[in-house]
């Protein structure tokens, strides 16, 4: 079982840290700033990302032929292994749907499960996303797929954020 308050309070820690007020959250900064490196590269296969951590060393490797969005997500998600899983070295990622890999996807790996979690709590924060909500007279198809613009993520990650949150939608 996943600690979303622990997952939580390092995310607040962060943009606190790092002086973030508003979406979207600047998750290549934020690496920079943690002494990540963070590079693109074509990997080949459903890899999206991958996270080795070697002493002092930090790298994210992001693969290059995937969305913009996809991307932020996957930084979001290796930072999560850093922040959460400190003691191992290395992660590798694969893409199948909007799971970061099969064993996260059905439920059985912890670290990815957590990681996703962090991923999506960085890349919208439930306090940014309960005051967007609130600041909205409509919620309709329209008015998510602008907020998922503005926090820079798919639709389909922002529904199923705001699904997570207690949000019912009716779209």
């Amino acid at each position: 079982m996943i600690n979303r308050r622990r997952i939580k309070d390092k995310v607040a820690e962060l943009l606190r840290q790092f002086s973030v007020v508003q979406p979207p959250v600047d998750v290549e900064r934020i690496a920079r700033r943690l002494g990540i490196r963070v590079r693109e590269t074509g990997f080949d296969g459903d890899v999206s990302g991958l996270f080795v951590r070697k002493g002092q060393d930090a790298v994210i490797g992001v693969n290059s032929m995937h969305s913009e969005q996809r991307k932020r997500f996957t930084i979001a998600h290796e930072i999560g292994h850093f922040v959460l899983h400190i003691s191992k070295p290395i992660y590798v990622d694969e893409l199948v749907l909007h799971f970061r890999n099969r064993t996260s996807a059905e439920g059985r790996d912890p670290d990815e499960i957590e990681a996703n979690a962090f991923a999506a709590e960085l890349l919208m924060p439930e306090d940014f996303v309960q005051q967007s909500m609130s600041d909205l007279d409509n919620w309709d198809d329209e008015a998510v797929s602008k907020l998922a613009k503005e926090y820079k993520v798919s639709v389909e990650a922002f529904v199923y954020r705001l699904t997570n949150l207690g949000y019912m939608l009716d779209l």
